[in-house]
């Protein structure tokens, strides 16, 4: 089940409220199988949910073992003839993976937006130098060559401010 699911284990459980323990009844995983009757030590917390729960929404409990690490366990009921809940099909999620998997949705998001106003800059910058710097500047020095012809008594027709086509 691994992969891109982050799924690391589906299997079928009894949850015994007395020593607060889940006895695996089916785990086909073949890299680490609990056989038919083995027991694991559970939180009170895990036991109380599954077996209180009330319907509502989706069991689930964020543990962490020795054995597997974070874990998330989610599940859902096997109701008997009665009506009465026998046991669950559970599935572990790693939260090592999930994390792993959001830290590399977070860095892309930081690069892909970091790339994007790079561009967006890059290109605002060299429209508003287009269409704001560049005319300025071409008044200010058509200013200073009217300046210097005018201080230097030149008696010529100026055409500093014409050939600029400012309309």
């Amino acid at each position: 089940f691994k992969g891109n699911s982050g799924v690391n284990d589906i299997f079928i459980g009894i949850y015994n409220r007395e020593d607060n323990h889940r006895i695996y009844v089916a785990d086909p995983d073949t890299n680490r199988p609990c056989p038919t009757g083995t027991w694991e030590e559970v939180q009170r917390k895990e036991v109380d949910k599954f077996l209180g729960w009330n319907g509502k929404g989706i069991p689930y409990e964020v543990t962490y073992t020795e054995k597997y690490g974070w874990l998330c366990t989610t599940g859902t009921p096997v109701y008997a003839k009665d009506g009465s809940i026998s046991g669950f099909v559970l599935a572990d999620v790693s939260m090592t993976e999930f994390l792993h998997g959001m830290r590399n949705f977070v860095l892309q998001y930081i690069i892909a937006t970091a790339i994007t106003v790079f561009l967006l800059g890059f290109f605002l910058s060299n429209h508003i130098r287009k269409e704001m710097v560049e005319p300025i500047n071409s008044i200010a020095g058509a200013a200073v060559e009217y300046a210097k012809d005018k201080r230097s008594g030149s008696s010529g027709q100026t055409r500093h401010f014409e050939d600029l086509g400012i309309e």
